[in-house]
């Protein structure tokens, strides 16, 4: 019999009589109050029924959990299904009783799924199949709602020769069911015996469903049939192919359709989990649950891995496998295991032994499709393998030197690292890019910028204390698309987008930060009342760069939506320890540049970012800015350390003349006379200890003229 892996059939033991009678009860109850518009009590009772419903769908387990499937039963047996659906349906446009409306509501329909899915309600229907026409009627209707589910069942009975008409059911049953029988049907057809692989790819010529157009392609040029070679064609033919194609090619295509989150290869659109369907002679045709969030990307691996096993030269292939590997894992639920991949290395290993011309294509893929996750990603990969040759354009086109200007912060930061430590002295176009991008991370790291479009002025408000609270410096606001330009001139990038308008203003405005030059990867949090809600659901519900929230939601809702969708796009906020790591490891950038005399960048771009962060930076970080600018030939470098030097004591004085002292060695004097005196005054005064000491090497260093040493000579 064929395995189902990854099921998530309910095992939970039956309820006791008991708890259904008073679930019964207590289900009439909440219909009544919904009709009678006393939506407190319908709330209570209805949450009473959720309440019991087994988990995690409920909270209740053992003989007090009632399965879905009991749910069901308790509707459709007790005569309650049509004022229930009215009552849910009701109830999921009212406030107070929206939540659990849409909890009861979501139980029945995934109960009425668990029983058409059930394996032995299936076996049965497909034994009804031969039956009278009502049998054979009902049987297709329950086999055509299991959809996918009913397939290992039904190719089974597909196989027996020996029982034609239950052959003939299943055939058209099949056909039929479209794409829910084709997916599980291409992943079986080529290991199928010679005559029910020929006839099963009659059955996918059948269904006008392109996506098999890869595997069938593959068979006409691959097997050792000549009658499912010819078979192959002619379903090819059907499916609008005129002859055999490139194998590699179609199994790309395909892999890029699923990348792309194509809907027509979303079985189930509203489960939490799909199926990835194999095929062993043995065992039959199985399959494993995969999380709905990386299915896409699971099913592009699997297909790219086609492709390449028809040309392991494929580059594209390859580059295509890396980035759904990498968004495989940026998409997956915390914790999430997945069933396909456990066994693996992590998806940087495979990354990192691609070489940079691979990587550069995953980098291009996210610079166009505006993946700021992807191509730090692929960026931090280019930085263990990349060097000169990384500089160089190639086939017409440089990711990383274009990360340079991508509108995120972190994208930028990441590739002017890599392409400072991969130059040399050797220069390139966007050169002149890497130090101001480098310093800025210096003075920004951990900044995060957030645009509030909205007519309303209060709302403004509310919504940019709310996200100031969180950590945001908040543009000036706009009230129109219009507005846009101007509140996001002064800054490189956006991290949030809230939006607060009617829905049809909303459109325009997600539509206006789509094709902006710096807002294009920014996530856009959409406020909006209930009927707002209503209408963009269904507009954007499959955008991942887009969350629609209500209008009145609590500020630990709207704060806990606005990390949702900012994870899920641009990435966790950077923590303190991560923005100090950026500000370290781009100090250390700027002064290796600045050490190796590279001619490759303009280091004194540099002076002006870090003598503005050297002002409001502490401790450590202000000691370790001093140090990179003493290295930059600069007049307001050396005038930035002795003025911070001159603001400061104890310790932290001390060090920053020091670099001060070792800026004028290197460089000479570049200090402006007012600086000199204060200089000279403050070694008047500190002429003891280490102090003492620092100061007189830092006039030496400068090496002024004689008389201006005299006083200090002469004084008592």
């Amino acid at each position: 019999m064929a395995i189902l892996a990854g099921s998530s059939f309910s095992t939970a033991i039956a309820a006791d009589e008991k708890t259904l009678k008073e679930t019964e009860s207590q289900l009439r109850d909440y219909v009544h109050y919904v009709k009678i518009a006393r939506y407190d009590l319908a709330n209570s009772f209805g949450q009473a029924v959720v309440d019991k419903l087994a988990k995690p769908i409920g909270k209740a387990e053992g003989e007090a959990a009632v399965t879905l499937g009991e749910f069901v039963n308790l509707l459709e047996n007790g005569g309650e299904i049509g004022r229930f659906e009215d009552a849910v349906g009701r109830g999921e446009r009212i406030g107070e009783i929206e939540s659990v409306s849409s909890a009861l509501a979501n139980a029945y329909s995934k109960g009425k799924l668990e029983i058409a899915r059930n394996a032995s309600e299936i076996t049965k229907s497909i034994d009804l199949l031969t039956g009278t026409q009502r049998q054979r009627l009902v049987s297709r209707e329950r086999l055509a709602a299991a959809g996918e589910y009913a397939m290992p069942q039904l190719l089974s009975a597909f196989q027996k020769r020996d029982n034609p008409a239950l052959i003939a059911q299943v055939r058209q049953l099949m056909v039929d069911m479209g794409r829910q029988a084709a997916r599980p049907l291409q992943a079986a057809v080529a290991g199928l015996d010679e005559g029910t692989q020929e006839a099963a790819i009659g059955v996918l010529g059948d269904i006008p469903y392109t996506s098999s157009v890869a595997v069938l392609n593959d068979i006409a040029n691959t097997s050792k049939h000549a009658q499912c070679r010819k078979a192959a064609l002619r379903a090819l033919a059907k499916l609008g192919k005129s002859g055999a194609g490139n194998v590699a090619g179609e199994y790309l295509n395909l892999a890029e359709a699923y990348y792309s989150g194509a809907e027509s290869l979303t079985p189930f659109p509203k489960d939490d989990a799909q199926l990835v369907w194999s095929y062993d002679p043995q065992l039959g045709l199985t399959a494993r649950a995969v999380d709905t969030t990386v299915f896409h990307e699971t099913m592009a691996m699997r297909t790219a891995e086609g492709a390449l096993r028809a040309d392991a030269k494929n580059q594209a292939a390859v580059s295509l496998w890396l980035a759904a590997n990498f968004s495989r894992e940026l998409n997956a639920p915390k914790d999430y295991v997945n069933p396909l991949y456990k066994e693996r290395p992590e998806p940087m290993f495979y990354a990192a032994a691609a070489g940079t011309d691979a990587l550069q294509a995953v980098l291009a893929r996210a610079l166009d499709t505006k993946d700021a996750q992807l191509a730090r990603k692929a960026i931090s990969a280019l930085g263990k393998t990349a060097g000169p040759s990384a500089l160089k354009a190639g086939k017409g086109r440089n990711a990383l030197i274009e990360a340079l200007r991508f509108p995120n912060r972190r994208v930028q930061t990441d590739a002017a690292l890599v392409l400072a430590a991969a130059s040399g002295n050797q220069t390139f176009d966007g050169a002149e890019r890497v130090v101001p991008v480098l310093a800025s991370a210096v003075r920004e790291a951990g900044a995060k910028y957030a645009l509030v479009v909205a007519t309303d002025g209060e709302k403004s408000k509310m919504i940019g204390d709310g996200l100031r609270a969180m950590g945001y410096t908040v543009l000036p606001p706009a009230a129109t698309s219009g507005d846009v330009e101007g509140s996001v001139s002064a800054v490189a990038g956006v991290d949030l987008v809230i939006t607060s308008l009617p829905a049809k203003e909303t459109a325009g405005v997600v539509s206006t930060v789509r094709s902006h030059s710096k807002l294009s990867p920014s996530p856009v949090l959409v406020m909006t009342d209930l009927d707002g809600v209503n209408e963009l659901g269904g507009r954007y519900d499959r955008d991942v760069m887009v969350r629609i929230a209500r209008t009145g939601i609590s500020a630990d809702q709207a704060a806990e939506a606005v990390r949702q969708i900012t994870a899920a796009t641009i990435g966790e906020a950077l923590t303190t320890d991560e923005a100090s790591d950026y500000q370290n490891r781009s100090l250390d950038a700027i002064k290796a540049v600045a050490m190796s005399g590279s001619t490759a960048y303009a280091v004194g771009d540099a002076t002006a970012p870090l003598a503005s962060a050297m002002t409001d930076a502490k401790g450590s970080l202000k000691l370790k800015i001093a140090d990179v600018l003493s290295m930059i030939a600069e007049k307001k470098a050396q005038q930035a350390i002795v003025d911070a030097a001159l603001a400061a004591d104890g310790a932290e004085m001390i060090a920053l003349v020091n670099s001060a002292t070792a800026s004028a060695k290197r460089h000479g004097n570049m200090l402006d006379e007012r600086q000199v005196k204060r200089l000279l005054d403050a070694a008047g005064k500190t002429t003891t200890g280490e102090a003492g000491t620092a100061l007189s090497a830092l006039l030496g260093a400068l090496n002024l003229q004689s008389d201006r040493i005299v006083p200090l000579i002469l004084a008592k």
